[in-house]
C-alpha cells in the first residue's frame, strides 16, 4: 500500500514545523504547495488530507475548499483550513465550502491531532462508496456529487448536497438534528437550529415546486417524504 500523503497549501515558514509534526505523527508524506491552483492539479491518490492556509495567495480558502470538494468528496479525504486570527466570515465560508476543520495558529497540537484522528476515522468509514439513489423525480450520485431533479441538474453547495443525501437515503424516516449534525457537519448538535434550518431553507428554495419532499418533523428534525408528488416539468 502506498504511503498516505498530506498536501499542505500556502503554509508560511513559521507554520511549517508545527504542520510537519502533525504529518509525522501519522507517518505520512508531506507535500508542500505554494498555491491553490497547484492543489487543484494534485493527483489525489493516497491523499488523506488537504491542509489549506486561510491566506492562500491565489485563491480564497473557501473557494479552494469548494473546488477541491467537487473533485474529492468527503469519502476521499479531509479538508482543513488553518490560519492566525481567522475571522468568523472566513470560518463560516470555509466550513460551508466543504472544510472539515478550521485550526487557529499557533496550533494546539494535541487538540489538532485528536480532531484529525476523528475526521480520518470518518473518512475511513465512508470509503465504501455510498451508492447513487433515486427518489421519485430526484436522483443523487454522491461520488460524482451530481443531483438531478426531473431530468434537470440541481446546483447544490457541498453541505446542501450532503444534507439532501442524508435525508433521501432514509426516505420516510424522521432524522434528528443531532444525527444530521454528526453526519453532515461532523460535530455534535449544540442545541441551536440555525445551521440546519438555514441549509434546509436554502435546499427547499432550490427544489422549487418539489420542496415539499423535505418535511419538518416538530421536536425531532426532518424527513424526506417517501411519496412526494413531484411537479412534472414541461
Amino acid at each position: 500500500m502506498a504511503q498516505r500523503r498530506f498536501v499542505i497549501v500556502g503554509a508560511e515558514e513559521a507554520n511549517r514545523q508545527e504542520l510537519g509534526r502533525i504529518v509525522s505523527e501519522f507517518r505520512a508524506l508531506a507535500v508542500w504547495l505554494g498555491t491553490g491552483r497547484e492543489a487543484l492539479l494534485e493527483d489525489a491518490a493516497d491523499v488523506s488530507a488537504f491542509m489549506i492556509s486561510a491566506r492562500t495567495p491565489d485563491l480564497p480558502a473557501a473557494q479552494l475548499c469548494r473546488r477541491l470538494r467537487r473533485l474529492h468528496p468527503p469519502s476521499a479525504c479531509a479538508l482543513i483550513v488553518f490560519g492566525a486570527q481567522v475571522d468568523s466570515i472566513t470560518l463560516v465560508q470555509a466550513l460551508d465550502g466543504g472544510a472539515d476543520l478550521c485550526w487557529s495558529v499557533p496550533l494546539n497540537l494535541p487538540v489538532c491531532l485528536a480532531y484529525l484522528r476523528a475526521i480520518l476515522r470518518r473518512v475511513s468509514l465512508l470509503k465504501p462508496s455510498a451508492p447513487p439513489i433515486a427518489r421519485g423525480g430526484l436522483s443523487l450520485d454522491p461520488q460524482r456529487r451530481v443531483a438531478v431533479l426531473q431530468g434537470r441538474p440541481l446546483t447544490l453547495r457541498c453541505k446542501e448536497f450532503d444534507l439532501l443525501y442524508a435525508l433521501a437515503s432514509r426516505a420516510g424516516t424522521a432524522v434528528s438534528r443531532d444525527s444530521l449534525m454528526r453526519e453532515v457537519w461532523g460535530t455534535e448538535y449544540s442545541g441551536t437550529t440555525r445551521t440546519i434550518d438555514f441549509h434546509v431553507s436554502q435546499l427547499r428554495q432550490k427544489l422549487g415546486d418539489s420542496a415539499g419532499c423535505v418535511e419538518t418533523v416538530p421536536g425531532i428534525g426532518y424527513r424526506f417524504a417517501s411519496e412526494t408528488p413531484y411537479r412534472k416539468l414541461t
